[in-house]
């Protein structure tokens, strides 16, 4: 790789994120818009600003919170994701610039995906090795793989009271109310005991132990992942909306899990994921929001599931990190009448202490229309469609 000029601003920056560590990992990038650039020829100077900027929302939109980059030059960007498996960050550059080259020129060669992974900052440059793009989507693959391979094992696990349970999703279809829009899918994961074939109702989903939960996050999420790559053919989700319980990221060694999926499942989303905290009425408010706090820097938006048989009790529905309390439809609402009287009471006085109110699973068209008359904001139709 060319030697590309670094400022001492730039230095102080890539010293926070990019250390030695994380250059040896593999960690630390830098995308090339020399494709753009040359195509633009004496007009690129106008158009820099704009082609740097929409790199950068792009990158934003998939890299968890704690990544950093910074323009290094005219034509480049270094990215460090410290978080992130290697060959998934890998990956994302390479998209992002992908997706970059496809907005901004009418056709683009692969010579013109130009990604270098960084092997040292020496003085006021930095080296690196170019990927192979079709080699590091290759790697980013295999890594998807290995993260939902031990996931893939426990979709079949017996609970903590001995009782064999398997997990299986559905995908539901997220509808913006002011809009009328699908926006994303949700991701409704169902725990079904093998020996009865019976799903577990919410009330027995809240008793079962923090591992149950953990369990069955990561085992959602590995099915989820294989739904969208079969179902959207290639096309990344706009939003998806992903169910984890507070107590699997209060425990350290289960978190980085399920943030190494997250990084995982980001690389099918367009937009970003919106991580839906269930069970932090259980926990205490301060280790609600220590989890809070660190799942916002691994997604796009934190809701957080309220209690349908206690609207009133959201201990945390204040803290900054969330965007929106979330509920879910009971199946046995039948008719308008129903439906309203359920609802109304919900959403009293809601709107104006969240910037937004989800309810998840209605039956059809109908209830999405008096969803959004209550004073809703996002809804999902349950389908019958699975994973399993």
């Amino acid at each position: 790789m060319p030697n590309s000029e670094i400022t001492d601003d730039d230095l102080s920056t890539l010293t926070r994120s990019g250390d030695k560590h994380l250059i040896a990992m593999g960690k630390v990038c830098v995308i090339s818009l020399e494709g753009i650039a040359t195509r633009f020829r004496k007009t690129w100077r106008a158009h820099q600003e704009e082609v740097f900027s929409h790199l950068e929302e792009l990158l934003l939109r998939k890299m968890s919170a704690t990544a950093l980059y910074v323009r290094i030059s005219d034509t480049t960007i270094m990215v460090t994701q410290p978080d992130t498996d290697p060959r998934i960050g890998q990956a994302i550059c390479l998209n992002s610039l992908r997706q970059a080259l496809a907005y901004f020129l009418e056709q683009y060669e692969d010579e013109d995906v130009i990604v270098h992974v960084v092997t040292r900052i020496e003085n006021d440059s930095v080296l690196g090795d170019r990927l192979n793009p079709a080699a590091a989507d290759e790697a980013a693959s295999q890594a998807e793989l290995s993260a939902a391979d031990t996931t893939q094992r426990q979709t079949e696990f017996c609970l903590s009271d001995g009782r064999a349970a398997r997990v299986s999703c559905t995908l539901e279809p997220l509808i913006q109310l002011k809009t009328g829009q699908k926006i994303g899918l949700r991701v409704n994961s169902r725990v079904m005991l093998t020996a009865t074939g019976a799903l577990l109702d919410a009330g027995e989903r809240r008793s079962l132990s923090s591992r149950d939960k953990y369990l069955l996050d990561i085992s959602a999420i590995a099915r989820s992942i294989d739904r969208v790559q079969a179902e959207q053919a290639g096309d990344e989700v706009p939003i998806l909306v992903v169910p984890i319980a507070c107590s699997s990221i209060t425990n350290q060694e289960r978190a980085r899990e399920i943030f190494d999926m997250l990084a995982s499942m980001r690389l099918e989303v367009e937009h970003g994921i919106l991580c839906e905290l269930t069970d932090a009425e259980g926990a205490s408010p301060v280790s609600a929001a220590a989890a809070l706090t660190e799942l916002k820097s691994h997604c796009m938006r934190v809701v957080v599931r309220g209690d349908t048989e206690n609207p009133d009790y959201l201990p945390i529905a204040a803290d900054r990190n969330i965007s929106g309390v979330c509920y879910e439809a009971p199946k046995s609402l039948e008719g308008d009448v129903s439906f309203l009287h359920w609802i109304k009471p919900l959403l009293r006085g809601r709107r104006a202490s969240t910037k937004g109110v989800l309810i998840f699973g209605l039956s059809g068209q109908r209830q999405v229309v008096l969803a959004a008359a209550a004073g809703a904001t996002h809804a999902s139709l349950a389908t019958a469609r699975s994973t399993a």
